[in-house]
């Protein structure tokens, strides 16, 4: 270890909002639960080995290779830096499903920074408490989104939580008093900012803030590191035994834990291509699973239920599709059958996946709204259960796992 993991170390074990000890750190690394790679290495390692690779494909049907992905995340890292940005410090980001999402993410952790991510349904009051609470420095935000204007309900919303920040609009600023997206992009190309090798994030640093639902009272912060959070990936996909080169159509919010770590993540890590739906919409999801062909989708019950009914999904129409993965609240047994007879794809549910974190993360007597740091067996926590088709094309459905040990 060098000395910038041991700064890190020491960084981490030293907040008063976090129980880990440095015990606990060498015995998830001797476990290996825990190493030394950040989800940042990996998708560097794609980009090196297979830059013209597709990466991140949108609703429009546009594509970012892997190696367009690192370069725009590379340019988002070092023009965060030229706006003040330092390590430690929060990049609140509110964007829909779309690749400008991952460049940000990957740009704020390369700059040392801790992104927030905020929900597009986020009003002032949501985002005034979210805001007050991280004291974000820049928030990313989409201009404009289904005929709603993003920016001005955070600017009052950053009034209200007495936060100081600058606003980056995507794709493009409206005002002078915002930066575009692709102007910090190019001004970055052109060699403003400084190198990237002194704030690129070690395992043990956070990653990224997310919020809880809030189900009994107000959304719970919960910190994640880049070490669990690549743990619960290589977890899952040694559990389900997920297609590794797989493509995935993630039609579910990648602000939230279930869209973002199970898909997008994921996927990236493996230097698998993911498609993303903006926003949930039947025929649309419908039309991008035709054209993109994926061999995953990652969604929710709602969405799962608008499938099931639609007439014009068959498994004719994406013969591609192997497996359906949705987390949240229980699918009606009459919706998975719809599909897998529909469809004839595996179905894996997931439970507990955010709240199996801050279980197994919290110290007794933390307060609910202090940011917590996952301690690694998070997802030992949550409940998985398959929903299997017995073959192809089967009307059967068959549970062949419950709990969390590998399938027989």
């Amino acid at each position: 270890m060098n000395e910038r993991w041991e700064a890190s170390v020491e960084r981490l074990v030293s907040r008063d909002d976090v129980w880990l000890t440095r015990r606990h750190i060498e015995e998830h690394l001797r476990a290996g639960r825990w190493t030394e790679e950040t989800f940042l290495d990996l998708v560097s390692l794609h980009a090196a080995q297979k830059p013209n690779a597709p990466a991140v494909i949108d609703e429009d049907g546009a594509v970012t290779t892997y190696g367009e992905l690192e370069r725009a995340s590379d340019q988002f890292a070092l023009g965060l830096q030229a706006m003040g940005v330092c390590p430690g410090d929060r990049v609140a980001l509110q964007l829909p499903n779309t690749h400008e999402f991952l460049v940000a993410l990957m740009g704020t952790a390369k700059a040392g920074a801790i992104s927030v991510l905020c929900h597009m349904p986020y009003t002032e009051h949501d985002l005034a408490y979210v805001l007050q609470l991280t004291q974000p420095k820049v928030a990313v935000v989409m201009a404009t989104f289904r005929n709603r204007d993003y920016l001005a309900p955070m600017r009052r919303a950053a009034a209200d939580a007495g936060c100081t920040l600058a606003l980056v609009a995507v794709p493009q600023a409206p005002d002078g008093d915002t930066v575009s997206y692709a102007d910090l992009l190019r001004s970055a190309a052109e060699g403003a900012g400084d190198s990237l090798h002194d704030t690129r994030p070690v395992a043990v640093d956070p990653f990224f803030i997310m919020f809880t639902s809030g189900t009994t009272g107000r959304p719970k912060a919960e910190l994640h590191l880049h070490a669990n959070n690549l743990y619960w990936i290589r977890q899952l996909n040694q559990t389900a035994r997920f297609e590794p080169a797989a493509k995935w159509l993630v039609v579910t919010p990648i602000a939230h834990l279930t869209g973002l770590g199970i898909g997008c993540l994921g996927a990236l890590s493996r230097g698998a291509p993911v498609a993303l739906l903006s926003h949930w919409d039947v025929q649309r999801a419908v039309s991008v699973m035709r054209r993109e062909q994926p061999t995953y989708l990652l969604g929710a019950t709602p969405m799962l239920v608008d499938l099931a009914r639609a007439d014009d999904l068959t498994a004719s129409s994406v013969p591609s599709l192997r497996g359906i993965v949705y987390a949240g609240a229980t699918c009606p047994a009459e919706i998975l059958r719809s599909l897998n007879t529909k469809l004839g794809a595996d179905i894996f549910a997931c439970y507990g996946y955010t709240e199996g974190a801050s279980r197994t993360s919290r110290a007794l007597g933390t307060v609910s709204t202090s940011p917590a740091c996952p301690s690694g067996n998070g997802w030992m926590d949550s409940k998985i259960r398959w929903w299997m088709s017995a073959g192809r094309g089967s009307n059967r459905l068959v549970k062949e796992n419950s709990g969390c040990a590998a399938r027989t």
